[in-house]
């Protein structure tokens, strides 16, 4: 795995993020998310659809080889949901929503 959950931890203390969600349920999702979620190593295939920002396309390439989707605030992402599953955080609180 290329450090995917390293990064949602660095991702999490933003201030920006941090403002809205408190150090201890950061810490908490990490723990939840390190106990239930999938691992898979990095795929070898490149893409099937490339970001602006090159540094995104392996979380293009795991997505489609986990059948999953992704929760981004990254525009280089979002700009890409037209071709692939790329939710806002929101949107994707409102799609869990919806599915209650």
């Amino acid at each position: 795995m290329r450090g995917t959950m390293v990064e949602l931890g660095r991702v999490l203390s933003y201030p920006k993020i941090s403002a809205r969600i408190s150090a201890t349920d950061a810490e908490e999702l990490i723990d939840l998310l390190h106990r239930h979620v999938l691992t898979l190593k990095d795929p070898q295939a490149a893409p099937s659809v490339s970001s602006r920002d090159p540094g995104d396309d392996y979380l293009l390439s795991l997505a489609a080889a986990a059948s999953g989707v992704l929760v981004s605030g990254d525009s280089h992402l979002l700009d890409l949901a037209a071709d692939v599953p790329v939710y806002s955080p929101r949107a994707f609180l409102d799609l869990i929503e919806s599915l209650r």
